[in-house]
């Protein structure tokens, strides 16, 4: 996508993009034709921000995958390259310990006042229901688009829901090496609800709700609520390489280890207050509603 953008900029012949596109505090000129050419200058200005870093070692360098980025590190940064590798190897750069805290609060803490109360929000109306949107915290049922309740019955008596993976995110779903932490992703059940269904840890379940229907292994974990179903979420991608494609009649082989885990967002429910348009949605902002739906699970 960054590749995409530069290009698309440089045909355009916009400004800041293409050659002589980024100056330095000293007036020196560089170009922006990859996006290595902004992000490791980004880097490059954090490694040398205040103390400067220690250099990689080979080793580290190895250990850390960056030694494939070698040559574009000595381009772009050239004597300073250990220090941003260093740096990258990390994770980002951190306050050492005397300095991070002040007492027993950050040095550098939140100082602005908290909004409990939302006015834009508060004012606004939902054009469905024609209802006042709360501007404060207030629980809401699971309700259709018109505003009629989600209601749960004896088959589909479990709720499903998403959270956010602590590995992987949507920008960072495509990066293999991350599967090398965490392979794939489960249906996490409470240990109860597991022993309600005889189900043990990485049995193959069916999650269903009324609509369509998922494949996972359960996981067993106590940090589970009873009668819920967690599934992390950002993994079992279904594009972004894991199908084959054939582009000028060239064949793209499917990275098959893209697929793996539990793919959340086909476990949908269709609105049926809605004429056209399928899919439950989050009523403020759109977006697919992932939280507290009504399924079933069954052993396979």
């Amino acid at each position: 996508m960054d590749s995409f953008i530069i290009e698309l900029a440089k045909a355009l012949k916009l400004p800041s993009f293409g050659k002589n596109a980024i100056m330095d505090n000293e007036g020196n000129f560089y170009d922006l034709d990859r996006p290595q050419d902004f992000y490791l200058r980004a880097f490059l200005n954090v490694a040398m921000d205040e103390d400067e870093l220690s250099d990689i070692s080979d080793e580290e360098l190895k250990i850390s995958s960056l030694l494939e980025y070698k040559d574009s590190l000595k381009k772009i940064c050239k004597d300073k390259w250990r220090k941003v590798a260093f740096l990258m190897s990390r994770g980002g750069r951190f306050a050492k310990k005397n300095t991070a805290y002040k007492n027993n609060a950050l040095s550098n803490s939140y100082t602005k006042a908290i909004a409990i109360y939302n006015e834009k929000l508060g004012t606004s109306i939902n054009s469905l229901t024609g209802k006042r949107y709360n501007g404060s915290v207030k629980y809401y049922p699971q309700s259709y688009a018109d505003g009629s309740m989600i209601k749960m019955n004896k088959e589909f008596n479990l709720l499903a829901f998403s959270y956010k993976s602590n590995i992987f995110s949507s920008a960072s779903a495509t990066l293999d090496i991350l599967k090398e932490i965490k392979y794939a992703t489960y249906a996490d059940i409470n240990t109860k609800t597991a022993k309600k269904y005889n189900i043990k840890n990485a049995d193959k379940i069916k999650i269903s709700t009324k609509d369509s229907s998922i494949i996972a292994y359960a996981r067993l974990k106590e940090g589970i609520y009873p009668n819920a179903i967690g599934i992390e979420y950002a993994s079992a991608r279904r594009a972004e390489g894991a199908r084959d494609l054939i582009i000028d009649n060239v064949l793209i082989k499917a990275k098959k280890i893209r697929q793996t885990g539990v793919y959340y967002n086909r476990l949908g429910l269709d609105d049926i207050s809605r004429l056209k348009y399928k899919g439950i949605s989050d009523f403020v902002v759109g977006s697919n509603a992932r939280t507290a739906l009504a399924v079933k699970i069954e052993k396979i």
